[in-house]
């Protein structure tokens, strides 16, 4: 007879908030140089997240308008399928920066089988729209586990991406530059 009880507090034990873990929330871009024009996927990942499933986040990612344009986002799986309404999604775009925030609909445990670590909770699609080096910025960050509980974030890493111009108009440039270096001389 203790058999049922014991297993019973194991399964409660099992579903019961633990203590909150400390993850780190990083920016994680496809490629670390394009053209201008091509497109660009940068992940926001979550990790270390030490046996916690993530239910729900918010997080404000910063942009350089003059390199960047947003041109897409896709939440993950991991929190559920947003086609069947199993998280609930929220995206506010304005220049240079992209409000993210979701909220699982799924039970602790349905959460924690779709969960790995790293954990990608959101893929954003850049367009590049002028050259030089354009910083992303994770502004600000709020992750909670399954059961609500807030998450201390203990690392935020944003990235660099270096947009470079055309190769057809950087042939361009130069032989502009050389045909009026050409004429001032004449």
């Amino acid at each position: 007879m203790r058999w049922p009880v014991v297993l019973l507090l194991a399964a409660v034990a099992q579903l019961s908030p633990r203590a909150a873990a400390a993850v780190s929330i990083a920016v994680v871009p496809s490629q670390t140089s394009l053209n201008v024009g091509d497109s660009l996927s940068v992940t926001l990942e979550a990790s270390a997240l030490a046996g916690a499933a993530v239910g729900a986040f918010d997080v404000d990612l910063g942009f350089d308008p003059a390199r960047f344009s947003l041109s897409g986002v896709t939440f993950g799986s991991a929190l559920g399928d947003v086609g069947a309404g199993e998280q609930l999604t929220d995206v506010v775009s304005g220049t240079g920066s992209v409000s993210l925030g979701t909220v699982s609909l799924l039970d602790p445990v349905t959460l924690a089988g779709l969960q790995t670590d790293p954990l990608a909770l959101v893929t954003l699609v850049f367009e590049a729209v002028g050259a030089g080096t354009g910083a992303f910025t994770i502004d600000a960050a709020l992750l909670s586990d399954a059961f609500a509980a807030a998450l201390a974030i203990d690392g935020q890493t944003g990235a660099s991406v270096e947009v470079v111009p055309e190769p057809a108009l950087a042939l361009l440039l130069v032989f502009t530059a050389g045909a009026f270096g050409r004429r001032g001389r004449a």
